[in-house]
């Protein structure tokens, strides 16, 4: 057992988004994909019919991010880099647009922000995952003075 004060500095933080709009969230996000005319194929291909095990793991997945509830324990990247040959690097910029749509229905402008920030980061990040290349304007640059300079 932890002395009292260690169990307090323990305690996980507030939850900032409730579950039951993380599902609300998700679900909204998701019909608007599977409508997109170049987003809704490439989902529909790579999820087909097995949207009901889907959803569940998006929730999961934007509880652990947005509230740290440690609820989802996959592996984002090795899962889109399976899709990488049906993905080009503009649809991330189509899936932001669309999740920042969904937030502004759903949330305050204080959780669009923080929920957005996040969705930015998770696609930059799935982006240059997918599609780095040195050459690109999006490579980034190797600071002086490292090992490799």
């Amino acid at each position: 057992m932890y002395p009292p004060e260690e169990r307090e500095r323990r305690d996980p933080r507030p939850i900032r988004i409730p579950n039951l709009m993380i599902v609300q969230m998700v679900d909204r996000f998701y019909e608007k994909v599977r409508a997109h005319s170049e987003l809704g194929p490439i989902f529909d291909e790579a999820i087909g019919d097995n949207w009901d095990k889907h959803l569940p793991i998006m929730y999961r997945f934007w509880s652990s991010v947005l509230n740290t509830s440690g609820q989802y324990s996959g592996n984002p990247m090795r899962v889109h880099m399976q899709i990488k040959q049906t993905v080009i690097p503009e649809n991330f910029g189509h899936w932001l647009s669309l999740f920042q749509e969904t937030l502004e229905e759903l949330f305050s402008d204080d959780d669009v922000a923080f929920i957005f920030k996040k969705a930015e980061n998770i696609a930059q990040s799935l982006s240059l995952g997918m599609f780095y290349n040195p050459a690109s304007p999006h490579a980034m640059p190797v600071p002086t003075g490292t090992a490799n300079s």
